[in-house]
Order: structure tokens, then sequence, then C-alpha cells
């Protein structure tokens, strides 16, 4: 049977396999501190190295904590982000993966699950975080949440460019887990700073909601890294910070350390991310929309 050939194009638009994100060579920044009217530029995030695979970044104090009244203690801690072409997480089947290495070139504080990375969507103001202790493991170890605002409810109850000052931050814990792989946790002084820790983090549609996994580990040691699943999560419900509607594609990765003065006060010291890699569907072009209606109705001429 011969096939029409824009009823072809559309054939082979919509069913695009699942191919690796090509992130730009810069990453940008949310560093609350750079705009504090006290102190203006007084940034206290300096980014190097960067590439579409990863970034080191250097972080200071954040001093801005006297201020923790009006949420300033969340948005002063920096968040390093990139957007890219929106990927699909719409139909059963979709799902969007994020792997990577991190390590710490000083030592870090001891942190219940601080180094955090995410998957968002900006245009609804929602993604999903997970997260790990950093220094020497003294908490839950391992943490992940659906994220209701990646801009500060203070500021917008919706989506504002470029500010990201609450994302990382708040939501109901989904799962968890108190494996320490190696008894390593990234930035640890008790061990090599040099050891390499690996992440991921891996987004599925499924029937009603989302499932989604994180892993970590490391070369510490023997040890197998060790995954948190959540089972199923309904995105439709309303969340108290502020997302709005299903998280049907993902256009956002980022991460932060979640502490004022991660290696210590006073004291600046940066983490490496290194060989990022970003996998899903791309969202259709709306042209390969419009070819879905036209294939349609020659299907039905077709037909008849």
């Amino acid at each position: 049977m011969r096939i029409h050939p824009l009823l072809a194009t559309l054939l082979a638009t919509s069913s695009l396999p699942a191919a690796n994100v090509t992130l730009n060579s810069t990453w940008d920044e949310f560093d609350w501190n750079q705009t504090n009217p006290t102190a203006p530029n007084a940034g206290i995030l300096q980014l190097s190295g960067q590439s579409s695979t990863g970034f080191t970044a250097a972080i200071g104090e954040n001093t801005l904590d006297v201020d923790g009244a009006a949420g300033v203690d969340s948005s002063g801690r920096p968040r390093i982000f990139q957007k890219f072409t929106p990927l699909a997480l719409a139909t059963v089947g979709d799902s969007v993966s994020l792997s990577f290495v991190a390590t710490a070139a000083n030592a870090m504080v001891a942190g219940d699950s601080q180094f955090r990375w995410a998957l968002g969507q900006t245009d609804r103001n929602h993604g999903i975080w997970a997260s790990t202790d950093f220094g020497t493991p003294a908490g839950n170890t391992a943490t992940t949440r659906f994220d209701g605002s990646i801009t500060d409810p203070s500021v917008s109850a919706t989506y504002s460019a470029g500010n990201f000052g609450h994302f990382l931050n708040s939501g109901t814990t989904r799962g968890s887990s108190s494996t320490v792989v190696n008894g390593t946790a990234i930035g640890d002084p008790l061990v090599n700073l040099a050891t390499e820790h690996y992440y991921t983090l891996n987004i599925a549609r499924v029937a009603g909601g989302l499932s989604w996994d994180f892993s970590y580990g490391n070369n510490n040691g023997a040890g197998s890294p060790n995954t948190v699943s959540v089972g199923f999560f309904d995105d439709s419900i309303a969340q108290a910070d502020g997302a709005n509607g299903m998280m049907d594609t993902v256009d956002t990765v980022a991460f932060m350390l979640w502490n004022n003065a991660p290696f210590g006060a006073a004291t600046t010291g940066s983490f490496s991310v290194s060989n990022l890699v970003l996998t899903g569907t791309p969202v259709p072009e709306p042209a390969a929309l419009g070819l879905l209606g036209m294939a349609a109705l020659l299907g039905l001429r077709r037909r008849r």
C-alpha cells in the first residue's frame, strides 16, 4: 500500500525516538546576592570550566540569612541551571533521563540531603528534584520531592524568567533512603576528595501521573549504586506552593548546594559537574501537529 507523502512525513515526525540533548556551552545562574540592594554585585557564585556537559561552581557563604523572615535564606543560595528545547512528558511512555558525575575540590560541612539536582518545567513552574548528603553523611542521606514552584511564590505565583529562587526547595518527601554508598558522600573531608560521584534522575509518564527514580554511587569502593524510586505521583493535583497542571514537558536542568555556608563559615569552595547526559523525546513542532490534521483528512478521503 502506498503511503501519502504527507502521512509519511507525519509518521516520521510524530514517532521521534528518544535522543541525547545537546546543551549550551554556557550555564545560567540565579545568585540573589548579585542584586542585593545593600551590597550590589556581591555575588557568591562564580562559574568556570563551562561546557555542554558540565561546569565548575565556586560558592561562598550566603550572609543574607539575616533576612530569613523574607525567604532570602532560600533565595540567597545560588542555583546553576540551563533551559533547553522542551522534551515530551505528556503521553504514557514518555520519559526524560539525566545522568552526570560530580566531584568536590574542597571539604564540605555535614549537610543532610543538601547536594541537589533537578529537572523542571518553567511554563508550569514546577519540577522534580533529588538530593544526597554532602560532607560527612549526617542525615537521611537521600530524598526526592515534587517541587511545586521554581520562582519564589513571594515574587510571583507563576514562573518569572530567570528567577529560580524557590527551585529545589519545599514539597512533601516522596521517597528517601538511609544508604550511604561506600560510606562516602560528595565533599566528605574524611575520604579522598578526588572521589567521583555518579548520579541519575529518570522521570516517566505513567497512567494517571508520574513515576521516577534516582540513583547515586561513587568510585571509592565496590558498593553498588543505591536507587530511590517513586512508583506513582498524581502531578495534576494542586500544589500548595503553586504548581499549575500536569508536568507535560521538561525544559530545565538545575543544581544547588542547600546550605548557607556549604564549605564552612566565611569560606569559598567549589564542586564540578561533568559527563552530563540528558535524554528524552523532543516535543513535536507545531508544523508536525498541523500535518496530523492533514494526514487524518487524507486518510478519510482514501478510505472513502
